[in-house]
């Protein structure tokens, strides 16, 4: 399976630390490790919402694009290349 959405497709006007958050985490799933297409173009600012409706810091969410592009996607990125060298 082929994806494109990594850093490098991705658009001038796209917003990356939004993809990496939007990024599927349910191995069960077949998008597992990829955030969806329109995440990844097109994307330019965005407003941020705790579900609970109580406060989110900015630097929460500093913290949490951190985490997510460059400590998760590097582990998703090793997984996904060991599940593509067993598919071969």
């Amino acid at each position: 399976m082929q994806y494109s959405n990594t850093e490098e497709s991705m658009m001038a006007n796209s917003n990356p630390n939004v993809a990496f958050l939007m990024m599927e985490t349910d191995s069960s799933k077949d998008e597992w490790g990829w955030a969806p297409m329109y995440w990844n173009s097109e994307i330019g600012n965005v407003w941020a919402v705790r579900e609970d409706g109580r406060d989110l810091a900015v630097n929460d969410v500093a913290m949490m694009c951190h985490f997510a592009r460059r400590k998760l996607q590097p582990e998703l990125r090793n997984d996904l290349s060991v599940i593509e060298a067993f598919e071969v």
